[in-house]
C-alpha cells in the first residue's frame, strides 16, 4: 500500500469516528505511518515503554494485564475507528502495566505519543481528535468498571452481548470471559441459561 493511499484510508477513517472534515486530516494522517501486523502480534508488552499511539483501521487488538504465573485479563477490545495507547504509561514515562496484542491481521496507523500530542496543542482539528479520543477511552472504562461492580455474571454477558455483539464473533470466548470477570466454565453456563 501506497503512504499516500494510507493517508487517505486513515484520513476516510478519522472523518467517520473522529468526525473530523477530510480537508483537515493532512497535518494529522502526516504524523502516522501504515503498519500491517499478523495476529498475535504485541504492539507492546508488560514493563515496556510504549510511546506510541496506534489507530486501527482493520482488525482488532486486545489489552491485557498479565500475572507471573502467566494468566491474563483482558482489559479491553479496541477495532475499527479506535485508537490504542498505553495512556498512564506515554503521560507519566512509566513503565506500561499492560500489553497490546492484535487478535486478527490489522491494519494500523502508528505514531509517535509525544509528537501527536504536542502537535495537538496548536492544531485546533489535532485537539478535537485528542479530546475524541481521550473521552473515548474514559467512557469505555467508566462504563466497563461499572459493569465489573454492579453487573452479575449473567447480566456483565447481555449487556456485553447487546453492546458489542461482534466481539462474539471475533472474540475466543475464554478472552471474552477474562474480560467480563469470569471463568470460561462460568461463562459458558451463562450462555447456556441465556439461550
Amino acid at each position: 500500500m501506497l503512504l499516500g493511499d494510507s493517508s487517505v484510508a486513515l484520513g476516510r477513517c478519522l472523518t467517520q469516528s473522529a468526525g473530523v472534515d477530510a480537508e483537515e486530516i493532512a497535518p494529522l494522517a502526516a504524523l502516522f505511518s501504515p503498519v500491517e501486523a499478523e495476529a498475535r502480534t504485541r504492539l507492546w508488552d508488560i514493563g515496556a515503554p510504549a510511546p506510541k499511539l496506534y489507530f486501527v483501521q482493520a482488525g482488532l487488538v486486545r489489552l491485557a494485564y498479565a500475572q507471573p504465573d502467566g494468566k491474563e485479563y483482558n482489559k479491553a477490545f479496541l477495532r475499527e475507528g479506535m485508537f490504542v495507547a498505553a495512556l498512564s504509561a506515554s503521560l507519566t514515562g512509566q513503565p506500561t502495566s499492560f500489553f497490546a496484542e492484535t487478535l486478527e491481521r490489522c491494519h494500523l496507523h502508528v505514531a509517535d505519543f509525544e509528537q501527536f500530542r504536542a502537535a495537538s496543542i496548536d492544531d485546533p482539528v489535532l485537539t478535537g481528535v485528542w479530546r475524541h479520543f481521550l473521552e473515548a477511552q474514559f467512557v469505555r472504562q467508566e462504563q466497563r468498571e461499572a459493569m465489573l461492580q454492579m453487573l452479575d455474571a449473567k447480566a456483565r454477558y447481555q449487556r456485553l452481548r447487546a453492546l458489542e455483539p461482534e466481539l462474539f464473533e471475533r472474540v475466543p470466548q475464554y478472552h471474552i470471559a477474562s474480560y467480563l470477570g469470569m471463568s470460561e466454565v462460568s461463562l459458558s453456563r451463562v450462555i447456556g441459561q441465556a439461550r
